[in-house]
């Protein structure tokens, strides 16, 4: 949040270090609580496609200067609802913020894609399928798709005990 300041006791009050502390400790938590991998913060910098540095500083409190556009990155990649940053450093409890949605930057796009529910021994016929639709893309989106997916199945073994 570029301005430093909240609607605490009516005006233009600077959060303090408490405030951000207590901001991190409770990122870290819901971070470990989406998905046992991510644990590992460099782990969840990559999966959810944020900045490495971006993600320790928040979590660290090492900085106070997030633009809104990045922290609305962070609160979806938290699995948070937008505004959830400001609230809780306003003092709001984490627990009334979380989106129920999915967590991860990028997700939202799955409902454009035409998906179906794979029964048993229709998994390789899907994955074609979805390379087919993949080509259609532009270069860029083919991409993205292409390393978000590998990301979400990577996730989803690990998260199930399979060692990739």
């Amino acid at each position: 949040m570029a301005a430093q300041t909240s609607d605490k006791e009516g005006g233009d009050v600077p959060w303090n270090s408490e405030d951000w502390e207590r901001l991190g400790g409770l990122l870290v938590a819901r971070r470990v609580d989406l998905r046992s991998a991510w644990s590992n913060r460099r782990q969840f910098a990559d999966d959810t496609m944020l900045d490495y540095r971006v993600v320790y500083d928040i979590e660290k409190h090492r900085r106070q200067n997030f633009s809104p556009a990045t922290c609305r990155r962070l609160e979806k990649a938290y699995g948070l609802r937008h505004g959830a940053i400001k609230a809780v450093l306003d003092g709001a409890v984490l627990d009334g913020w979380v989106d129920e949605g999915p967590p991860i930057d990028g997700i939202d796009k799955i409902d454009q894609l035409d998906t179906r529910i794979v029964k048993d021994g229709e998994f390789e016929v899907f994955l074609a399928s979805a390379a087919a639709a993949i080509t259609q893309l532009s270069p860029e989106q083919r991409e993205e798709a292409e390393r978000t997916t590998i990301r979400l199945l990577r996730g989803m073994l690990r998260d199930m005990g399979a060692d990739i």
